[in-house]
């Protein structure tokens, strides 16, 4: 369901990308290395850690194409910018690692909240039979001085 969003901006991206290419402006070597990283943040998002990682894989081998060819001059920039795709292709991990941490947060304190309603619900069994002890008395002393004649 998530995937279509992705494929959709993709392809939106690659689009823009030709069409604004086309008229003239011309492609800086900054736009053309930084526009994968709209891809592998949908692809991140929507497939986690496999997406993302895989958007950047296909994002390095384009950015090495690019410097191969010479469209990208520098080797510098290009390494830079490997990198900034590896950080990025890894960014949805933390969000998984964060999930995780909740989850086991919630987890904790479902358990504590149990063991705390388990022991007040001991609590109440125990006061209530005190109750029931008393009460009962009350009734026995009851009965038995209404029964004395005075």
């Amino acid at each position: 369901m998530k995937r279509p969003v992705a494929v959709a901006g993709t392809i939106g991206i690659i689009v823009w990308m030709l069409v604004w290419g086309r008229q003239g402006a011309g492609l800086s070597a900054s736009v053309l290395l930084h526009w994968p990283l709209v891809p592998i943040l949908l692809w991140g998002f929507t497939d986690n850690l496999k997406g993302g990682l895989s958007a950047a894989l296909t994002a390095v081998v384009y950015a090495l194409v690019l410097a191969i060819t010479g469209v990208v001059e520098s080797w510098t920039l290009t390494a830079w910018q490997l990198l900034i795709y590896a950080v990025f292709g890894l960014y949805p991990f933390k969000f998984m690692q964060i999930r995780e941490q909740r989850h086991h947060h919630y987890l904790t304190l479902i358990e504590y909240k149990r063991g705390e309603t388990e022991s007040l619900q001991k609590r109440f069994a125990e006061i209530e039979g005190r109750c029931n002890e008393m009460e009962q008395r009350v009734r026995t002393w009851s009965a038995s001085s209404l029964g004395k004649p005075k």
